[in-house]
């Protein structure tokens, strides 16, 4: 399904009573490194190189503005990212031509072309990446400890609400004094997420 919409202005602004699933989240290159630039060529329905989005069975939101065809695509956890330098998503089949260049993003771009190719062959994109899990679930961790200890609470008392209160019975106060540097680095670490770092989610 298409979802399209056309901006102009100052109409960026999303209006507050729109559920946070169908926001718009489009991001450039700096922010969102998986994004792929592409040329979109007429094709033609059934060739083995043609992609057509108006026959995909998941949303694709299109934002069309002076600087042409932006698009997201989501399933689940996983998303695609594109921008169309030249032609269109819109009006049916294309063959389209990426533009990869450099290496800096070219992990995170080759996940996307990954799960477009999924996607167009099985119509399932594959979700994120267990390395990702794990980094969301320590960030998750980090947040939690610094909300505790924004409200008050001790060091301690965090371990024992993160780590169980056996474990922070036995461990705190121990010689490597681990679980205290655990703790702290977690603080650290989610007033760093909670500044600029949030970027690092889309990463």
């Amino acid at each position: 399904m298409i979802v399209r919409r056309q901006l102009g202005g100052c109409d960026f602004v999303e209006a507050p009573n729109i559920d946070a699933g169908d926001a718009l989240l489009f991001w450039d290159e700096s922010v969102d490194r998986g994004l792929l630039w592409l040329d979109a060529l007429p094709g033609k329905a059934g060739h083995p190189d043609s992609l057509d989005f108006s026959q995909l069975t998941v949303r694709a939101d299109v934002l069309i503005d002076r600087a042409g065809e932006h698009w997201i695509v989501r399933q689940g956890s996983a998303h695609i990212a594109l921008r169309v330098r030249y032609g269109t998503l819109c009006e049916g089949p294309v063959i389209p031509h990426f533009r990869v260049a450099g290496l800096d993003r070219l992990p995170a771009q080759l996940v996307t072309l990954r799960r477009l190719l999924a996607l167009a062959q099985g119509g399932r994109m594959p979700q994120t990446p267990s390395g990702t899990t794990q980094q969301l679930t320590r960030w998750d961790t980090a947040l939690r400890a610094l909300d505790a200890h924004m409200s008050g609470m001790k060091q301690r008392e965090i371990a024992a609400l993160l780590f169980g209160a056996e474990r922070a019975r036995d461990d705190w106060g121990a010689s490597r004094d681990f679980l205290r540097l655990r703790v702290r680095r977690l603080i650290g670490q989610a007033q760093r997420i909670s500044g600029s770092g949030y970027r690092d989610f889309l990463r």
